[in-house]
């Protein structure tokens, strides 16, 4: 089996942490089934490829993505070809740019909902993760879930979960946040979960425990930084050989709720605490 390092996050479907075999290390077990292994330099070794190859789009390559798009589409790599169409279209709006490109993409988006019929609604779903580059950052969007954030550096994906079912959805992002020239150290890892209930969520304690009761346990100390009745913020440590500070939010608006997790390692907070602390709560306020 192929094994790569991959600099990724404490991902927001996990949560059961042991120590594995080698020292310093940990033994992260998620809900999908998947393992991965965080050494002291906040690297997983994880099996296979990134799941998601999102690469973030800037206005001066628009075109050339946009016949990236078409040609996805005739090679049967539907959801990458509708993701690139995506992308143009909310760079366009959040530039106030490009509008002939942005025209262009819609019309190719028309065809494909044509062409697709009943099958594009699952598509839309399936390239719902946009990534785009302006003003020296790089932002994701979820057009699924409904969450956004924008980061200096690069923003990489590694997987993404969405589910539909009866009167349930949830959209899933595992995400890691590196600096621009400085290494291959993520400064960021974050995963974020967007779910939509039949009902409304009445207390953020109730949402809470639906979050705790499918990720499982921790062995991170909690401190509550802020709680109403809507929203609730707190701070993560982890002591071990390799000590990680981070945060989880908890937001509800009538029948959806938002779970935010971030972690990094404690010697960079320094440098990039402050900065991950506005970051988690830009998430938190994005719908």
């Amino acid at each position: 089996m192929k094994k790569i390092a991959l600099t990724v996050f404490l991902i927001i479907f996990s949560a059961v942490c042991v120590f594995s075999q080698m020292p310093g290390w940990m033994t992260i077990h998620d809900s999908d089934g998947n393992v991965y292994f965080i050494d002291g330099a906040l690297k997983i070794q994880a099996s296979g490829d990134p799941e998601f190859k999102n690469k973030a789009i800037k206005k001066e390559s628009a075109l050339y993505y946009l016949e990236q798009a078409k040609l996805l589409y005739k090679q049967h790599h539907k959801a990458d070809a509708l993701t690139l169409l995506k992308s143009i279209k909310i760079l366009s709006d959040k530039t106030n740019s490009m509008h002939k490109i942005s025209d262009l993409a819609t019309a190719e988006i028309a065809k494909i909902m044509k062409l697709e019929g009943e099958r594009f609604h699952q598509l839309d779903i399936d390239s719902s993760i946009i990534l785009y580059s302006m003003n020296d950052k790089q932002c994701l969007i979820s057009t699924y879930g409904g969450f956004e954030f924008c980061a200096e550096g690069r923003i990489n994906v590694y997987k993404k979960i969405s589910l539909e079912k009866y009167n349930y959805s949830r959209d899933g992002v595992l995400a890691a946040v590196f600096p621009t020239n400085a290494g291959e150290i993520a400064y960021c890892l974050i995963s974020i979960t967007s779910e939509n209930f039949h009902y409304n969520l009445k207390m953020v304690k109730d949402y809470e425990e639906i979050v705790r009761n499918k990720i499982g346990g921790d062995a991170y100390e909690k401190t509550v930084i802020e709680e109403k009745k809507y929203f609730k913020f707190v701070k993560l440590k982890y002591e071990g050989a390799s000590n990680y500070l981070g945060y989880e939010i908890f937001k509800i608006q009538e029948n959806r709720g938002l779970y935010v997790k971030m972690i990094y390692l404690e010697n960079q907070d320094g440098a990039y605490g402050e900065k991950n602390k506005k970051m988690a709560l830009e998430i938190s306020d994005s719908k």
